[in-house]
Protein backbone atom coordinates (compact mmCIF):
# COMPACT_ATOMS: atom_id res chain seq x y z
CA UNK A 1 0.00 0.00 0.00
CA UNK A 2 1.37 3.39 -1.01
CA UNK A 3 2.51 5.80 1.71
CA UNK A 4 1.67 8.76 -0.54
CA UNK A 5 -1.55 9.88 -2.17
CA UNK A 6 -1.72 8.06 -5.53
CA UNK A 7 -1.33 9.85 -8.87
CA UNK A 8 -3.55 8.48 -11.66
CA UNK A 9 -3.09 9.02 -15.39
CA UNK A 10 -6.39 9.91 -17.06
CA UNK A 11 -4.97 9.18 -20.53
CA UNK A 12 -5.07 5.47 -19.63
CA UNK A 13 -8.86 5.63 -19.87
CA UNK A 14 -8.37 5.66 -23.65
CA UNK A 15 -5.15 3.70 -24.08
CA UNK A 16 -5.59 1.06 -21.37
CA UNK A 17 -9.04 1.33 -19.73
CA UNK A 18 -8.69 -1.88 -17.73
CA UNK A 19 -5.52 -0.54 -16.09
CA UNK A 20 -7.16 2.82 -15.38
CA UNK A 21 -10.19 1.20 -13.73
CA UNK A 22 -7.89 -1.00 -11.64
CA UNK A 23 -5.87 2.01 -10.48
CA UNK A 24 -9.03 4.00 -9.83
CA UNK A 25 -10.56 1.34 -7.60
CA UNK A 26 -7.33 0.78 -5.67
CA UNK A 27 -6.85 4.48 -4.99
CA UNK A 28 -10.47 4.98 -3.96
CA UNK A 29 -10.64 1.91 -1.73
CA UNK A 30 -7.30 2.49 0.04
CA UNK A 31 -7.01 6.27 0.22
CA UNK A 32 -10.27 7.78 -1.00
CA UNK A 33 -8.03 10.45 -2.57
CA UNK A 34 -5.95 10.62 -5.74
CA UNK A 35 -4.35 13.16 -8.05
CA UNK A 36 -5.41 13.05 -11.71
CA UNK A 37 -2.95 14.06 -14.42
CA UNK A 38 -3.45 14.34 -18.20
CA UNK A 39 -7.15 15.20 -17.83
CA UNK A 40 -9.10 17.37 -20.27
CA UNK A 41 -9.75 20.49 -18.16
CA UNK A 42 -7.79 23.39 -19.74
CA UNK A 43 -5.25 24.84 -17.33
CA UNK A 44 -5.91 28.25 -18.88
CA UNK A 45 -9.48 28.13 -17.55
CA UNK A 46 -8.28 27.10 -14.10
CA UNK A 47 -5.86 30.03 -14.12
CA UNK A 48 -8.61 32.46 -15.16
CA UNK A 49 -10.75 31.30 -12.25
CA UNK A 50 -7.95 31.80 -9.75
CA UNK A 51 -7.21 35.26 -11.16
CA UNK A 52 -10.89 36.14 -10.80
CA UNK A 53 -11.01 34.75 -7.26
CA UNK A 54 -7.98 36.79 -6.24
CA UNK A 55 -9.53 39.94 -7.68
CA UNK A 56 -12.84 39.23 -5.93
CA UNK A 57 -11.44 38.42 -2.49
CA UNK A 58 -9.12 41.43 -2.48
CA UNK A 59 -11.97 43.73 -3.49
CA UNK A 60 -14.68 45.26 -1.28
CA UNK A 61 -16.90 43.06 0.88
CA UNK A 62 -19.87 42.12 -1.33
CA UNK A 63 -22.32 42.84 1.50
CA UNK A 64 -25.34 41.07 2.95
CA UNK A 65 -27.13 41.06 -0.39
CA UNK A 66 -24.82 38.27 -1.54
CA UNK A 67 -24.28 36.34 1.70
CA UNK A 68 -24.68 32.59 1.62
CA UNK A 69 -28.28 31.35 1.69
CA UNK A 70 -30.10 28.17 2.65
CA UNK A 71 -29.36 26.72 -0.80
CA UNK A 72 -25.63 27.02 -0.02
CA UNK A 73 -25.14 29.72 -2.66
CA UNK A 74 -23.32 32.97 -1.99
CA UNK A 75 -20.60 34.64 0.06
CA UNK A 76 -19.35 33.30 3.39
CA UNK A 77 -17.02 35.55 5.39
CA UNK A 78 -14.18 34.83 7.74
CA UNK A 79 -14.97 32.75 10.86
CA UNK A 80 -18.47 31.87 9.63
CA UNK A 81 -17.96 28.10 9.34
CA UNK A 82 -16.61 25.40 11.63
CA UNK A 83 -18.59 26.89 14.53
CA UNK A 84 -16.69 30.15 14.17
CA UNK A 85 -13.25 28.50 14.17
CA UNK A 86 -12.51 28.11 10.44
CA UNK A 87 -10.33 30.88 9.01
CA UNK A 88 -11.32 31.19 5.38
CA UNK A 89 -13.56 33.18 3.04
CA UNK A 90 -15.54 31.64 0.20
CA UNK A 91 -18.05 32.17 -2.57
CA UNK A 92 -20.32 29.29 -3.61
CA UNK A 93 -21.71 29.38 -7.13
CA UNK A 94 -24.09 26.57 -6.28
CA UNK A 95 -25.45 23.84 -8.47
CA UNK A 96 -28.78 25.35 -9.44
CA UNK A 97 -27.96 25.81 -13.10
CA UNK A 98 -31.40 27.04 -14.18
CA UNK A 99 -31.99 29.38 -11.24
CA UNK A 100 -30.95 33.01 -11.83
CA UNK A 101 -28.29 33.97 -9.33
CA UNK A 102 -27.79 37.45 -7.96
CA UNK A 103 -24.03 37.54 -8.41
CA UNK A 104 -21.66 40.30 -7.38
CA UNK A 105 -20.89 42.31 -10.55
CA UNK A 106 -17.27 41.15 -10.81
CA UNK A 107 -18.42 37.50 -10.87
CA UNK A 108 -21.51 38.10 -13.00
CA UNK A 109 -19.31 39.33 -15.84
CA UNK A 110 -17.72 35.87 -16.08
CA UNK A 111 -20.84 33.82 -15.37
CA UNK A 112 -21.16 32.14 -18.79
CA UNK A 113 -17.50 31.14 -18.86
CA UNK A 114 -17.71 29.76 -15.32
CA UNK A 115 -20.76 27.70 -16.27
CA UNK A 116 -18.83 26.15 -19.16
CA UNK A 117 -15.98 25.36 -16.80
CA UNK A 118 -18.42 23.69 -14.41
CA UNK A 119 -19.83 21.57 -17.24
CA UNK A 120 -16.33 20.40 -18.15
CA UNK A 121 -15.57 19.32 -14.58
CA UNK A 122 -18.99 17.66 -14.39
CA UNK A 123 -18.30 15.57 -17.50
CA UNK A 124 -14.93 14.55 -16.08
CA UNK A 125 -16.65 13.44 -12.87
CA UNK A 126 -19.19 11.39 -14.83
CA UNK A 127 -16.38 9.56 -16.61
CA UNK A 128 -14.87 8.72 -13.23
CA UNK A 129 -18.27 7.51 -12.00
CA UNK A 130 -18.48 5.20 -14.99
CA UNK A 131 -15.04 3.88 -14.09
CA UNK A 132 -16.13 3.21 -10.52
CA UNK A 133 -19.24 1.39 -11.75
CA UNK A 134 -17.17 -0.89 -13.99
CA UNK A 135 -14.74 -1.49 -11.11
CA UNK A 136 -17.67 -2.68 -8.98
CA UNK A 137 -19.04 -4.96 -11.74
CA UNK A 138 -22.01 -2.70 -12.43
CA UNK A 139 -23.41 -1.24 -15.63
CA UNK A 140 -21.20 1.71 -16.68
CA UNK A 141 -23.96 4.31 -16.12
CA UNK A 142 -25.12 2.89 -12.78
CA UNK A 143 -23.87 5.93 -10.82
CA UNK A 144 -23.80 8.46 -13.64
CA UNK A 145 -27.54 8.12 -14.26
CA UNK A 146 -28.21 9.61 -10.81
CA UNK A 147 -26.36 12.79 -11.77
CA UNK A 148 -28.00 15.39 -13.99
CA UNK A 149 -26.24 18.74 -14.36
CA UNK A 150 -29.60 20.50 -14.70
CA UNK A 151 -31.09 19.08 -11.50
CA UNK A 152 -30.50 20.10 -7.89
CA UNK A 153 -28.16 20.13 -6.13
CA UNK A 154 -25.82 19.60 -9.10
CA UNK A 155 -22.27 20.88 -8.71
CA UNK A 156 -21.20 23.49 -6.20
CA UNK A 157 -18.16 25.37 -7.51
CA UNK A 158 -16.48 27.17 -4.64
CA UNK A 159 -13.85 29.91 -4.71
CA UNK A 160 -11.91 29.75 -1.43
CA UNK A 161 -9.43 32.20 0.07
CA UNK A 162 -7.38 31.63 3.21
CA UNK A 163 -5.96 34.95 4.48
CA UNK A 164 -2.46 35.10 5.85
CA UNK A 165 -2.58 34.42 9.58
CA UNK A 166 0.67 34.05 11.53
CA UNK A 167 -0.95 34.20 14.98
CA UNK A 168 -3.97 31.88 15.00
CA UNK A 169 -5.81 31.48 18.27
CA UNK A 170 -5.79 28.13 20.03
CA UNK A 171 -8.24 25.77 18.39
CA UNK A 172 -8.51 27.75 15.18
CA UNK A 173 -8.22 25.90 11.88
CA UNK A 174 -8.45 26.75 8.24
CA UNK A 175 -10.95 23.93 7.78
CA UNK A 176 -11.91 21.47 10.51
CA UNK A 177 -11.65 17.76 9.84
CA UNK A 178 -14.59 16.48 7.84
CA UNK A 179 -15.66 14.18 5.05
CA UNK A 180 -17.30 15.56 1.92
CA UNK A 181 -21.01 14.94 1.70
CA UNK A 182 -21.50 14.68 -2.05
CA UNK A 183 -20.41 12.13 -4.64
CA UNK A 184 -16.98 13.32 -5.84
CA UNK A 185 -14.92 16.43 -5.14
CA UNK A 186 -12.47 17.80 -7.71
CA UNK A 187 -10.06 20.20 -5.98
CA UNK A 188 -7.87 22.65 -7.89
CA UNK A 189 -5.07 24.22 -5.82
CA UNK A 190 -2.95 27.29 -6.52
CA UNK A 191 0.70 27.30 -5.44
CA UNK A 192 0.19 26.82 -1.69
CA UNK A 193 -0.99 23.44 -0.38
CA UNK A 194 -1.49 22.30 3.17
CA UNK A 195 -4.52 20.03 2.98
CA UNK A 196 -4.08 17.02 5.27
CA UNK A 197 -5.59 13.64 4.45
CA UNK A 198 -6.10 10.81 6.93
CA UNK A 199 -3.99 8.01 5.48
CA UNK A 200 -4.87 4.29 5.48
CA UNK A 201 -2.55 3.89 8.49
CA UNK A 202 -4.37 6.59 10.44
CA UNK A 203 -1.67 9.27 10.10
CA UNK A 204 -2.24 12.74 8.70
CA UNK A 205 -0.49 13.14 5.33
CA UNK A 206 -0.04 16.54 3.69
CA UNK A 207 -1.23 16.66 0.08
CA UNK A 208 1.24 18.49 -2.18
CA UNK A 209 0.30 20.79 -5.03
CA UNK A 210 0.98 19.00 -8.33
CA UNK A 211 0.76 21.44 -11.26
CA UNK A 212 -1.95 20.41 -13.69
CA UNK A 213 -3.24 17.59 -11.48
CA UNK A 214 -6.35 18.27 -9.39
CA UNK A 215 -6.83 16.35 -6.16
CA UNK A 216 -9.95 14.20 -6.29
CA UNK A 217 -11.71 12.53 -3.38
CA UNK A 218 -14.65 10.26 -2.76
CA UNK A 219 -17.69 11.71 -1.00
CA UNK A 220 -20.17 10.12 1.38
CA UNK A 221 -22.63 9.22 -1.38
CA UNK A 222 -20.17 6.90 -3.13
CA UNK A 223 -19.15 5.34 0.16
CA UNK A 224 -22.77 4.50 0.92
CA UNK A 225 -23.61 3.23 -2.56
CA UNK A 226 -20.49 1.05 -2.72
CA UNK A 227 -21.15 -0.45 0.72
CA UNK A 228 -17.84 0.94 1.90
CA UNK A 229 -15.64 -0.36 -0.90
CA UNK A 230 -14.97 3.23 -1.94
CA UNK A 231 -13.77 5.42 0.90
CA UNK A 232 -14.98 8.88 1.93
CA UNK A 233 -11.86 10.00 3.75
CA UNK A 234 -11.59 12.60 6.49
CA UNK A 235 -9.41 15.60 5.69
CA UNK A 236 -8.60 19.01 7.18
CA UNK A 237 -6.55 22.17 6.77
CA UNK A 238 -4.66 23.44 9.80
CA UNK A 239 -2.00 26.07 10.41
CA UNK A 240 0.62 23.38 11.00
CA UNK A 241 1.68 23.45 7.35
CA UNK A 242 2.01 27.21 7.15
CA UNK A 243 0.03 30.41 7.46
CA UNK A 244 0.60 32.06 4.07
CA UNK A 245 -2.41 33.13 2.06
CA UNK A 246 -3.89 30.31 0.00
CA UNK A 247 -6.41 29.88 -2.80
CA UNK A 248 -8.27 26.73 -3.74
CA UNK A 249 -11.23 25.83 -5.92
CA UNK A 250 -13.18 22.71 -4.92
CA UNK A 251 -15.90 21.44 -7.25
CA UNK A 252 -18.43 19.39 -5.30
CA UNK A 253 -20.34 17.00 -7.55
CA UNK A 254 -23.63 15.85 -6.04
CA UNK A 255 -26.38 13.43 -7.00
CA UNK A 256 -29.93 14.39 -7.92
CA UNK A 257 -32.11 15.32 -4.95
CA UNK A 258 -34.29 12.22 -5.36
CA UNK A 259 -31.42 9.71 -5.61
CA UNK A 260 -31.83 7.11 -2.88
CA UNK A 261 -28.89 6.59 -0.54
CA UNK A 262 -28.73 2.84 -0.10
CA UNK A 263 -25.88 0.34 -0.62
CA UNK A 264 -25.96 -1.29 -4.02
CA UNK A 265 -24.90 -4.64 -2.63
CA UNK A 266 -23.51 -6.28 0.47
CA UNK A 267 -20.03 -4.92 1.05
CA UNK A 268 -16.94 -6.00 2.91
CA UNK A 269 -17.22 -2.99 5.21
CA UNK A 270 -20.40 -2.04 7.01
CA UNK A 271 -21.58 1.48 6.27
CA UNK A 272 -24.25 2.99 8.45
CA UNK A 273 -26.56 5.92 7.82
CA UNK A 274 -28.79 6.95 10.74
CA UNK A 275 -31.96 7.11 8.61
CA UNK A 276 -32.73 4.26 6.21
CA UNK A 277 -34.00 5.32 2.82
CA UNK A 278 -32.69 8.88 3.01
CA UNK A 279 -32.40 10.71 -0.29
CA UNK A 280 -29.30 12.53 -1.47
CA UNK A 281 -31.18 15.83 -1.23
CA UNK A 282 -32.16 15.32 2.39
CA UNK A 283 -28.66 14.27 3.38
CA UNK A 284 -27.17 17.25 1.54
CA UNK A 285 -29.49 19.76 3.23
CA UNK A 286 -28.82 18.38 6.70
CA UNK A 287 -25.08 18.48 6.23
CA UNK A 288 -25.22 22.03 4.85
CA UNK A 289 -27.25 23.12 7.89
CA UNK A 290 -24.70 21.53 10.23
CA UNK A 291 -21.87 23.23 8.35
CA UNK A 292 -23.29 26.71 8.79
CA UNK A 293 -25.32 26.43 12.01
CA UNK A 294 -23.83 23.56 14.00
CA UNK A 295 -25.94 21.40 16.29
CA UNK A 296 -25.76 17.92 17.70
CA UNK A 297 -23.89 15.54 15.36
CA UNK A 298 -25.87 12.64 16.81
CA UNK A 299 -29.00 14.07 15.18
CA UNK A 300 -27.24 14.79 11.91
CA UNK A 301 -26.56 12.04 9.36
CA UNK A 302 -22.87 11.27 9.23
CA UNK A 303 -21.59 8.18 7.52
CA UNK A 304 -19.26 5.93 9.46
CA UNK A 305 -17.17 2.88 8.62
CA UNK A 306 -16.57 0.13 11.15
CA UNK A 307 -12.87 -0.03 10.30
CA UNK A 308 -12.34 3.77 10.47
CA UNK A 309 -15.02 5.25 12.72
CA UNK A 310 -15.27 9.01 12.69
CA UNK A 311 -17.72 11.44 14.19
CA UNK A 312 -17.36 15.23 14.30
CA UNK A 313 -16.90 16.95 17.60
CA UNK A 314 -20.00 18.24 19.32
CA UNK A 315 -20.57 21.86 18.48
CA UNK A 316 -20.88 24.59 21.11
CA UNK A 317 -24.65 24.62 20.51
CA UNK A 318 -24.88 20.90 21.21
CA UNK A 319 -22.75 21.17 24.33
CA UNK A 320 -24.85 24.04 25.66
CA UNK A 321 -28.02 22.04 25.12
CA UNK A 322 -26.70 18.95 26.91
Amino acid sequence: MSKEIPVLDYSLLSSNPAKFVQDLKQAASEWGFFFLKNHNIPQSEVDKNFALAEQFFHGPNPGDEFKINTDNIGYSGRWQEGYGQDDHISYNFGGRYRMPMNLPPILAADYDRIQEFKKGVWELALELLRGFAVALDLEPDHFAKWHDFNKDPGMNLRFMYYPENHTPDEGQTRIREHSDFGTITVLFQKDVGGLEVLSPSGAWVTAPVIPGAPLINIGDFLQIWSAGELKSTVHRLTFKNGSAERYSMPCFVGANDDALLAPIKEGKIKVTCPIDGMTAGEYYRRRVHFLHHGGDPKSTPFITREDKPWQPESTPAAIAAA
